[in-house]
């Protein structure tokens, strides 16, 4: 006796349409400013597999995007303990250290700034091919979708979605505003990418 399941039309957060690309399967909100979006590309920015940002978890990133603390995730970078230790669960110590986590992440591959950029169709595996094809953040924005496509591991679909966000004046801007605000982007060298080693991170706890 159930009624058979309809895709909302709307967003269920922000009241924008919800639309599906007729080769998809995924239902989506179009509007960039949704609060939802806002906050899964931030989670997404501070994940492991890209700032790795310790301590700006997800019950932190709500909070702050639901008191319009932060809109993006070149608004991190610009935070500070006064901004920080009201929050429910955030002293004044904890806010501190989630500040010096913050700095410690500002120098970062080109590999991992891709990723964290939250591209579609751009995971870990794309962003490095993409890293060692090109030699800076303004030559992959400057690529072209035909130059892309002659790139072993990138296919059209990938291609298009790189083209799309780069030519977006708002990722542009996201962009210039993270580089202005100290990020050091570095281009890993070949030693650097073999080794078994490379992007990782260990906790060792005990004796």
């Amino acid at each position: 006796n159930q009624r058979p399941f309809e895709m909302p039309r709307e967003c269920p957060v922000c009241g924008a349409e919800a639309v599906r690309p007729e080769d998809e399967a995924v239902t989506r909100c179009v509007n960039m400013a949704c609060p939802a979006q806002i906050k899964a590309n931030i989670r997404h920015f501070a994940s492991k597999g890209a700032f790795d940002i310790d301590g700006l978890g997800e019950k932190i990133i709500d909070q702050m995007v639901d008191r319009q603390r932060i809109s993006s995730c070149a608004d991190i970078f610009a935070l500070t303990v006064d901004d920080l230790k009201n929050l429910d669960r955030m002293g004044e110590k904890s806010a501190q250290n989630l500040v010096n986590a913050i700095a410690a992440s500002r120098r970062i591959s080109l590999a991992r700034f891709l990723y964290a950029l939250g591209i579609r169709h751009v995971g870990e595996h794309v962003a490095r091919v993409l890293s060692e094809e090109f030699e800076s953040m303004d030559a992959i924005m400057a690529a072209e979708k035909e130059r892309l496509e002659t790139i072993d591991g990138i296919g059209p679909r990938a291609a298009a979605s790189i083209t799309d966000f780069m030519r977006q004046e708002q990722n542009r801007a996201i962009i210039e505003r993270l580089i202005e605000s100290g990020i050091e982007i570095y281009r890993e060298t070949p030693a650097d990418t073999g080794s078994p080693l490379a992007g990782k991170t260990f906790v060792l706890t005990g004796t």
